[in-house]
């Protein structure tokens, strides 16, 4: 018994206290067959073992305060720009996952849990100018969450378990976004990672070589996930199988809410000489305006302020003025009947010989 209350409650579930007792039974003496087979009788006896309480609320939360990846040409000086051929890094990166056991409306223990993705800001940039940053300025509109920095990017999934119904809830947002296209960047990343020749070497035997390796490497990959599968199939028979399916079920949510809100990245092309041009997608907006039964679904889709315009000679010239459109959509089979209806706002465009002169020339400024 003395053994039982040192051993760890690890040991008592994988009955690892069991080889502990018995060593220290033959060190005093205990070398009867018989004497060994009573005292680990006595142990396993479920009445003389301590009880465990399992957990039944969990919080687990992991935060990344920030990372960055800068590739560096380190044939140009510390003060050139052009030494950083490319930065990316983001900041403040956090998971939180929360659970919590609970009787569902059927009466069964069930989990309620909630999963958090939280991104407060990230950003690329080349020669030390942003190809990639979120708008700082509007963060505050798109989200109240109540946090001091709103965060630039969020993603809930929760399981929600009410007295009469359980909840599946979806919600994604995510911050304005500004990128600027850079003609250049793609011949900046070919000239850092371009290899030096081989001396002396056949560059159709080091092709043939790579490829060889290449065809090893999927093969092998090919084989380990057909083992892995015939394993998992091996273990889980068909009785098995269905049983799990139908626990599965039992637990499935009978509801769903969605709520998805992004703010579309605003992209801006410089063309040579001409100006830039610059294309707002908006923002789009998906949501179900209750929770759903999962066979009948209400959904609406919005995509508002959709523009496009183009800077010359220090004026702004608007191409498409903003435009919105939407859609909601029904599904009911019960009825056999499903509805959608779509609404457009007015279209306005201004076209001129100098916007044709600019929208032709994005083309080349791109590629």
């Amino acid at each position: 018994e003395a053994y039982k209350q040192k051993a760890s409650w690890w040991s008592r579930i994988t009955g690892g206290y069991n080889r502990e007792a018995q060593q220290a039974m033959q060190s005093q003496g205990a070398d009867t067959d018989e004497q060994v087979d009573q005292l680990l009788a006595e142990m396993d006896d479920e009445t003389k073992v301590p009880e465990l309480d399992i957990p039944s609320t969990y919080h687990v939360s992991i935060t990344l305060p920030g990372y960055g990846v800068t590739l560096v040409h380190d044939e140009f000086p510390e003060e050139d720009p052009r030494r950083e051929v490319l930065m990316a890094s983001i900041e403040q990166a956090q998971v939180i996952f929360d659970a919590k056991q609970k009787l569902d409306y059927k009466g069964d223990t069930t989990l309620e849990w909630k999963t958090v993705f939280k991104l407060t800001s990230a950003a690329v940039a080349q020669h030390r100018s942003d190809l990639l940053s979120f708008k700082a300025d509007d963060t505050g509109e798109w989200y109240d969450c109540g946090e001091e920095i709103p965060p630039a990017g969020l993603f809930v999934v929760e399981n929600q378990v009410l007295s009469d119904k359980s909840v599946l809830r979806v919600e994604v947002r995510s911050a304005p976004v500004m990128i600027t296209l850079n003609p250049y960047i793609r011949t900046a990343l070919d000239s850092f990672f371009e290899m030096p020749p081989a001396p002396d070497a056949d560059a159709d035997h080091v092709q043939r070589a790579l490829s060889a390796a290449k065809q090893q490497g999927e093969d092998r990959m090919q084989e380990m996930k057909d083992k892995a599968q015939e394993a998992v199939w091996n273990y889980l028979d068909e009785e098995t199988l269905e049983q799990y399916k139908a626990e599965a079920r039992k637990r499935l949510p009978n509801e769903v809410f969605i709520a998805v809100q992004l703010d579309a990245p605003e992209v801006s092309v410089p063309v040579f000489r001409l100006g830039h041009v610059t294309l707002c997608m908006g923002s789009l907006e998906l949501k179900t305006p209750h929770p759903c039964h999962t066979a009948s679904i209400d959904a609406e889709l919005s995509v508002r302020k959709v523009r496009l315009s183009m800077t010359t000679q220090g004026q702004e010239f608007r191409v498409l003025h903003p435009v919105s459109w939407s859609v909601s959509a029904g599904v009911r089979p019960e009825d056999r009947k499903a509805t959608a209806t779509v609404e457009v706002e007015p279209i306005g465009v201004n076209v001129s010989p100098e916007v044709v002169q600019v929208l032709l020339a994005v083309g080349p400024a791109v590629g």
